[in-house]
């Protein structure tokens, strides 16, 4: 009897130590990472998102800005707040091994608004024209004739016959001629430059009827227009860049020689050919002119231009040798309107 007590005696003991061994090794709770989320004012922040550097660890915070997330495993963890229109935050905890060992201490996070990003840096802009105060350009391109009349019309007599002179116009005789320019600039600041510029004209004449020597058609052939001029002009460049072209506008005042013109006329029917030469003598005009052109750059001291313009020159001058005839109102709307298109080279030094 004695025996049996004893082994069940021995048998509670071996059983309260199996039983301490087993509780002895259950895992023991980590602590909690707890915290509030605030904005810059330190008012609280409701419905962020907080997450661990452990997949699917998240959370978000209540209405008082207030988040409680398992830490996982001991170590340290790196908290992360984000919330749209706020910059995210993140942080570093050291979680202990057991919540035996100590409560962590809570997080106060702050979030502040998403700060703008700075605008592109703009192309550096070119070198100051004061710089290269000095510019040399030259420049070819086509005239082409807008208005005026080489002659006019007219009623008179020449060599006892009666003469009909009809109009007709530079662009009906000459069309669209050579232009060629070359010249320079000198820069007052870096949005204005003072200019002068040589300017040749070249223009061929074709074969033209002109009118009637009484029973017979009256045709003429023109001598070659051409003129030299010197234009002298202010031009200003726009501020405001177009990417890297510079564009401009300009005003000219200048004088223009234009050459002798002598005729040829023909009469078939009257079998007369006579060589009026000095048909009109050789010209001094004045002209205006307005242009308006786009500079692009290829380095940074030159740059390849492209210019339309608007141009005037005066009449040319009378007919001596039809004074007194009738005829001499000829040239009395030889006054020329042209539209010059440039392209060319501008150098800066």
């Amino acid at each position: 009897m004695r025996i049996a007590h004893v082994s069940r005696f021995l048998l509670a003991l071996s059983l309260l130590a199996v039983a301490s061994t087993v509780l002895g090794a259950a895992p023991q709770p980590l602590p909690t990472i707890r915290g509030i989320v605030v904005d810059s004012r330190g008012a609280p922040l409701p419905g962020a998102t907080v997450s661990l550097d452990l997949p699917g660890v998240t959370t978000v915070t209540a209405a008082d800005g207030r988040f409680a997330i398992a830490s996982g495993t001991p170590g340290r963890r790196r908290v992360r707040v984000t919330l749209p229109g706020l910059d995210p935050s993140e942080v570093s905890v050291v979680v202990p091994a057991t919540a035996s060992e100590g409560a962590l201490e809570e997080l106060r996070i702050t979030l502040l608004p998403v700060r703008p990003q700075a605008p592109p840096r703009p192309p550096p802009p070119p070198p100051p024209s004061r710089d290269y105060r000095w510019s040399f350009d030259a420049g070819i391109g086509f005239d082409n004739s807008l208005s005026g009349n080489i002659n006019s019309g007219a009623i008179g007599t020449l060599n006892n016959q009666a003469v009909v002179f009809t109009k007709n116009t530079y662009e009906s005789v000459y069309g669209t001629g050579f232009h060629l320019r070359f010249g320079g600039g000198y820069m007052l600041d870096d949005v204005s430059e003072v200019r002068a510029a040589f300017t040749y004209q070249s223009l061929g004449g074709t074969l033209t009827r002109m009118g009637d020597v009484g029973v017979s058609n009256l045709y003429g052939q023109y001598d070659d227009y051409k003129t030299l001029g010197l234009d002298f002009g202010y031009r200003r460049y726009s501020p405001q860049r177009w990417g890297p072209m510079m564009p401009y506008a300009e005003g000219t005042l200048g004088i223009a020689f234009i050459d002798e013109i002598d005729v040829l006329l023909a009469a078939p029917q009257a079998n007369v050919v006579q060589n009026a030469t000095d048909f009109y003598d050789a010209t001094a005009a004045f002209t205006l002119g307005v242009n308006g052109g786009m500079l692009f750059p290829i380095t940074d001291r030159v740059d390849f231009n492209v210019q339309l313009g608007l141009r005037y020159s005066t009449g040319l001058s009378q007919v001596d040798a039809l004074v007194g005839t009738g005829l001499g109102a000829i040239n009395d709307d030889s006054a020329r309107w042209t539209i010059p298109f440039v392209i060319g080279v501008r150098a800066r030094f």
